[in-house]
């Protein structure tokens, strides 16, 4: 995005794109092998994802990871 546009609305969208998507969730190491190495998801998202329309937990539902938030945001998919 930033290579696209460096002006103040692009930064303000990056952010916020940010705020949307940056989420902790501890995984097992049985779960971390099943999304990096079955789901070749380790460092991406699944490939019909977007950043701007895509589920935040895309990756952990494509390789069947289950989770529950401590604390949840409003909006937040899985509470």
């Amino acid at each position: 995005m930033l290579s696209e546009d460096s002006s103040e609305d692009s930064l303000q969208r990056i952010a916020e794109v940010i705020k949307r998507h940056l989420k902790i969730v501890q995984i097992t190491e049985e779960e971390q092998v099943r999304l990096d190495q079955h789901c070749h998801l380790k460092d991406s998202m699944p490939p019909d994802w977007h950043y701007e329309t895509g589920d935040t937990f895309a990756r952990l539902d494509v390789a069947g990871i289950e989770f529950s938030f401590i604390h949840t945001q409003q909006g937040d998919k899985h509470a």
